[in-house]
């Protein structure tokens, strides 16, 4: 997928849709619709193979979901439960926060 090979500079193949949210505008956050994919689990040698786009990102780390909630915007913390459910699932969800 474009995006990833942009984002990460990874190659993945086996990737699959898992959620598209909406949410509203709220303030001066715009509405937005976000397609949400997963790439499965990356093994060692994916993992060396992450190259940034630094113009956009400055770091990444692998965390549990307790601390990802920590570090997440409140509109992401509200779809990322229903992003691991569908994971578990194996089904795409449609989200409206």
């Amino acid at each position: 997928m474009r995006e990833i090979k942009e984002e990460i500079g990874l190659d993945l193949n086996d990737v699959v849709l898992i959620g598209v949210a909406y949410t509203p505008k709220s303030g001066i956050k715009p509405e937005t619709l976000q397609f949400i994919f997963y790439g499965n689990e990356l093994n060692e040698i994916d993992i060396h193979k992450i190259k940034l786009d630094e113009r956009e990102h400055s770091e990444y780390r692998f965390v549990d979901v307790l601390e990802a909630d920590a570090l997440l915007d409140e509109r992401q913390k509200r779809i990322l439960p229903h992003c691991i459910e569908a994971i578990k699932n194996q089904r795409t969800v449609y989200i409206e926060i």
